[in-house]
């Protein structure tokens, strides 16, 4: 796993947008850990004015526009920003912003071009690609290429026998183009190899009941011949977008389960983070399982709340910055602000070193599983026998190595069921004086088919739960509705963190 799943990584939040501003949706997270930000402002609140804005970690700031809106959508790791802003005839035309943070210029792409275009990539080599139509609403789409000095947006296919496309990402080093082609009434996702003179490449077996966009594309994996992308999928407009991950060189598509939603960004190794009953971090996507969409709450230090945040970006897995961090939003009742993450230097990690399943059946995998959130996992089938309790799986985790008393302890839980109903997760830790089980903070908490981190803190002098460098912990699950046939638990991580 390339995420760094053994670090915890502190969430920092941004000040609260000013109050000309309706709101600010971050969409990028560059290498060089600026988060670049797209805002709308007005004072009507309407959203009518759109500004491209940058975060340099303290502030957020606004780009420059020519009219009264502007958006911006990628930038990269020179700090060039690209998207459209309204200017001519064509209402709409694409361009980027370079320049320092405090001096950021703002140009056309095709000054003269009198045709609807948004820039809606720029790879670090400086090219941009886009969409534009070939005439006013309803005529047909097509994707383009710029490079940098060129003059004019130039078609990545000569229309035939292509009929329409849309250019949605570029990988960094500007190889390769994620486009969706339309067949019928079908989008189909795909990509522009632009090292064998604009070759494109469809998804293969493409369900074509369903539209494909794509989100982002990597370069060459190291030792493959091409690329990796990330998209989601949608039946209808009712139905729930699906995201899903396809590797060119084995030419498999996999999809998360319904209700994860769409993905958000991708670094070049492949870890994904996107947005849908909760913030999620895929991994392992080009593993032969595929890995896991993992709750965002996983990864950060204990007590830090995730609820209403929005994630955006990912980046690291480069020789510059191997460090992976997350950026995104997160909107409250009382405060919109942008986030970023860095690797905490005051938690770590306490990882379980036995397991004991004492109620229900171990199905699968082993310890070493569930000492960071990874893509492992171990899973646990209920027990059938008459219970004096409705727990049905109880693990039970001890760890060694604990010297001295830690000054806050807590116990965390990535876990899931595999089958729909109702499910009841409790938590406790081993009180060595009372020699007994007890709560922390969260006694209980809901489980379903998505994984869920809980985090329960223990509670009064945590000498009592460490004796002779050990502590111990278990999780139990309880059937509290209805439930039909046999169910087992998935279990991510069971670890303690520290400081």
């Amino acid at each position: 796993m390339t995420a760094q799943s053994d670090t915890l990584y502190e969430v920092t939040y941004f000040p609260e947008f000013p109050p000309t501003w309706s709101g600010a949706l971050p969409f990028n997270l560059g290498d060089d850990d600026v988060l670049a930000t797209r805002i709308t402002a007005g004072p009507d609140n309407r959203n009518r004015a759109g500004f491209a804005a940058l975060s340099d970690g303290n502030k957020l700031e606004a780009q420059p526009q020519f009219t009264n809106f502007s958006k911006s959508v990628d930038r990269n790791v020179n700090g060039v920003a690209v998207g459209g802003t309204d200017w001519g005839p064509a209402n709409f035309n694409a361009c980027r912003w370079t320049g320092p943070l405090n001096s950021r210029v703002l140009e056309l792409l095709a000054a003269q071009d009198d045709r609807y275009s948004e820039a809606t990539g720029v790879a670090d080599s400086g090219r941009i690609v886009g969409w534009l139509r070939t005439g006013g609403v309803g005529t047909p789409e097509h994707g383009w290429y710029w490079a940098p000095g060129g003059q004019e947006l130039r078609l990545l296919s000569n229309q035939v026998p292509i009929p329409q496309s849309r250019a949605l990402a570029v990988s960094p080093n500007g190889s390769y183009v994620g486009d969706y082609t339309v067949s019928g009434s079908v989008n189909i996702p795909g990509y522009w190899d632009m090292t064998l003179s604009r070759t494109y490449v469809s998804v293969s077996g493409w369900d074509l009941s369903r539209d494909g966009f794509v989100v982002a594309i990597t370069d060459n994996p190291l030792g493959q011949e091409a690329p990796f992308l990330t998209g989601f999928a949608i039946g209808s407009s009712t139905s729930p977008a699906q995201a899903f991950a396809h590797d060119s060189n084995t030419g498999l598509t996999r999809f998360l389960p319904a209700g994860y939603g769409e993905p958000a960004d991708m670094n070049n190794n492949r870890v994904i983070v996107g947005n849908g009953h909760m913030p999620w971090v895929w991994l392992g996507s080009d593993q032969p399982d595929g890995g896991a969409a993992i709750d965002f709450g996983a990864f950060v230090v204990p007590g830090t709340p995730v609820s209403g945040l929005v994630m955006s970006g990912v980046n690291g897995g480069i020789q510059a910055n191997p460090t992976v961090n997350f950026g995104g939003a997160r909107f409250i009742e009382t405060e919109n602000s942008t986030f970023l993450t860095e690797p905490s230097t005051v938690w770590s990690r306490i990882e379980p070193g036995t397991l004991t399943v004492s109620t229900g059946t171990l199905n699968f995998g082993q310890v070493a599983d569930v000492r960071r959130p990874d893509a492992t996992r171990l899973n646990v089938t209920r027990s059938g026998s008459i219970l004096p309790t409705n727990f049905k799986v109880i693990a039970e985790f001890t760890a060694s190595g604990v010297s001295t008393v830690p000054q806050e302890l807590w116990l965390r839980t990535t876990a899931r069921v595999n089958v729909g109903g109702g499910f009841e997760l409790n938590l406790q830790f081993w009180d060595y004086q009372a020699s007994d089980w007890v709560n922390g903070t969260v006694a209980t908490g809901p489980l379903s088919t998505h994984y869920r981190s809980v985090d329960s803190k223990a509670i009064g002098d945590l000498a009592r739960f460490v004796q002779g460098g050990l502590v111990r912990a278990r999780l139990q699950v309880a059937e509290v509705g209805p439930v039909t046939g046999v169910w087992s638990v998935d279990i991510e991580q069971a670890n303690w963190m520290k400081r």
